[in-house]
Order: structure tokens, then sequence, then C-alpha cells
């Protein structure tokens, strides 16, 4: 058996529900392993009980071009009637013909052992992964004529182990008994959705003495809230949400009252 091992490739896949400049995309991959348990040292210190141990790890490039419907891309009309004549209704999602796909770098890496001539076996893995590019569709404003549109928004991260244990307690020329067990822990999370910055609130006020006898301070204020908001947001208010504090729903604006843009002044005379 070969001690070290290596592979690459690279490959392209398309798919033409993406944009015109982006279905085609270049993927890579490339995995190592070595075979610890071939060297003599090995053999001479542990093969009577520990005889096979493999280091292995791997890295790779993938795609999800699953992630839209055919025609997602583009803003559909539906045949109807109107008044017996046929019509075109126009669909509430709005097309984007600048999408592309999500991408998919993931590391793994881990170790095959076996022990008592391969009558018990470990495979541990820890994997990485990070999307990019992540496909969701975005609440529009409906001045737009549209409730939204499918975009490249976010970035999603997972991590974690997997681990399996075989073992096989009777074996012999009759009669064989293997076992096997497994464990796995998976993390998941959204690392980076548009977001912006938001001006909610500034006050400024001044306080003077007039110079009458029956005055003792005057105080000026003027509170704005809500002044302005920089973010790529394409509806009312990122911060609205018509099912409250659904967290299935979030950032659901349509038919809903943003929050409004005031400005207070006041006065205070103290006597």
């Amino acid at each position: 058996m070969d001690k070290p091992y290596i592979n690459g490739a690279v490959r392209m896949d398309g798919a033409s529900t993406f944009g015109k400049d982006e279905r085609n995309q270049l993927y890579f991959k490339a995995s190592a392993s070595y075979v610890l348990s071939d060297e003599d040292f090995w053999k001479d210190a542990f093969s009577d009980t520990f005889n096979s141990f493999k280091l292995r790890t791997s890295w790779g490039q993938a795609g999800n071009l699953t992630a839209l419907g055919a025609f997602d891309r583009f803003s559909v009309y539906t045949p109807s009637a109107i008044g017996g004549a046929v019509s075109l209704i126009p669909s509430t999602a709005q097309g984007n013909e600048n999408l592309k796909p999500e991408r998919q770098d993931e590391i793994e890496l881990g170790f095959d052992a076996g022990f008592l001539n391969n009558r018990l076996g470990l495979e541990f893995s820890y994997y990485h992964q990070k999307v990019t590019d992540l496909l969701l569709p975005r609440v529009l404003a409906p001045s737009t004529g549209f409730s939204s549109r499918f975009e490249n928004v976010g970035n999603l991260e997972n991590k974690g182990v997997e681990i399996l244990l075989r073992a096989a307690p009777i074996k012999n020329e009759n009669f064989s008994w293997d076992v096997t067990a497994s464990f796995s822990k998976n993390k998941n999370e959204v690392t980076n959705v548009a977001g912006g910055v938001k001006l909610r609130e500034v006050s400024l006020s001044y306080n003077f003495n007039p110079k009458w006898d029956f005055i003792d301070n005057v105080a000026l204020s003027l509170v704005g809230r809500n002044l302005v908001s920089w973010d790529n947001y394409s509806g009312w208010d990122p911060e609205v949400s018509a099912a409250g504090q659904s967290n299935g729903v979030r950032g659901f604006d349509f038919a809903t009252v943003p929050i409004p843009k005031t400005y207070q002044f006041g006065v205070n005379v103290s006597f």
C-alpha cells in the first residue's frame, strides 16, 4: 500500500437558471492522506494492537445550481382572463438577471484507525463549511409593483464533527456479529445578511439666563428621531415586521406602517 496519496481536480458547472455572465463557474478540490501505520517504526511499536492508522484531509468547492427555479430570474406573467378577454397578470416576484450560484468552500480533517486486527475501528472527521452569495428573497417596496426579489445577500457557516465506531465482537467461520455506532454534531450559523446603519435619534439643547428678574432660566431643545438609514434594504423600513416578533417572518413589511420620521422642538421656562 502506498503511504502518501494526493489528488486534485478542477471542474466547470453551469446552469441557465442564473445570469448570463454568472451561470458558468469553476470549482477546485484537493485531498491528501498518509498511511502512518505503513511506516517501519509504527509496525515495530504498535502492529500487534494498533494495526492501522491513516491521516486525511480534503478541501473543495461546490455550487448550489438547484437553488432557483427555471424562470426565477425573470419577471414572468401569468395568463388570465378579464371580461372574457385574454390578459396577462405580472407575478409578485421581480426578476433579477444578475443572480449567481451560491458557492460552498469546505475543509475536512480526520483519521481512520484500526485495532486488534481491525476488529475495532474508529473514524473521526472535523469539517468547516462556508457558503457565500446565499440566495434569499428580499422584500421590496410596494411602489415597485412587486413584493420580493431573489438576491445574493447572505453568508452561511457550518462546522461540526462526525465519529464512527465499528466493532466485530464475534467473528469466526460460522458466525459474525458486527456493531456500528455513530455520533455527529453540527453548528449552523448565518454569518452575514445585508444590513445597514440607522441614525435613530439626535438631540440638541441650549440653556440661557435672560436678564429679566422674573425668569430664572430658559431651555431650548430640538430632537429628531428615525432621521436616516444607510442600507441596501428596498422595503419601507428594515426594523418593521408584519409578524411581530416571529422569527419565521422577520423583516416582512408589506402593508405595515413604517416607523415615522419625527422632529420635536421644546421650550422650558423656569420662573
